[in-house]
Order: structure tokens, then C-alpha cells, then sequence
């Protein structure tokens, strides 16, 4: 992958937009801040949303691709990016969904 950006960033890791070198698709990747990746709980914590997230298949949530640790101990995980809003931006700047838009 190539990263191209930074999406955001919270207290566990940061989440970029990255292009895949060979299929030139595009997607998000969470990784797990380096000086948590060393600790078990959150090694363990991590992977378990990992699995939880591959496992969940719906229509209306983005696809959990992949994920694994780095030779150099990185945690990650990758998911198909979508160039839309977060549900938190769109209420910030709408303040309030429609119920038929809420309910879709």
C-alpha cells in the first residue's frame, strides 16, 4: 500500500487513505499507534475487532478487508474507503436526519 493521506486519529491509532500498489484501489487503513502494538491486552483487544469486523456483513456498512502485523510490529487493518461523511459530520453540519434518511 501506498499511503496518501491521514483520515483522522484517535487515542488507540490513526486511520489513513492508502492505494493498493497493485490493484490501484483505494482504502482506509487503522493503525494501532507503535507504542500501544507492544502491550498483549491491546494486541489482543485489536485482533479480536479485527476478527468481529470480518465476520460483519451488511449493506449498509463498509467492508472489513484484511489484517495483520508488520515485520516491524505494526497492527493494522484495511477496509474498502468510502469518500463519504462520517454519521458524527453529517449531524454536525445537518443537526438532524429526516426519519426516512435516519431509518436508511
Amino acid at each position: 500500500y501506498v499511503i496518501e493521506s491521514k483520515l483522522g486519529e484517535g487515542g488507540m491509532g490513526a486511520v489513513f487513505k492508502a492505494r493498493h500498489k497493485l490493484l490501484g484501489s483505494y482504502v482506509a487503513i487503522k493503525v494501532v499507534h507503535p507504542q500501544l502494538a507492544d502491550k498483549k491486552d491491546v494486541t489482543e483487544r485489536f485482533l479480536r475487532e479485527a476478527r468481529a469486523a470480518l465476520e460483519f456483513l451488511h449493506p449498509n456498512a463498509i467492508p472489513t478487508r484484511d489484517f495483520g502485523k508488520t515485520r516491524e510490529g505494526l497492527l493494522y487493518m484495511t477496509q474498502d474507503f468510502s469518500p463519504g461523511k462520517g454519521l458524527r459530520k453529517l449531524l454536525q453540519e445537518e443537526k438532524r436526519l429526516a426519519p426516512p434518511r435516519a431509518l436508511g
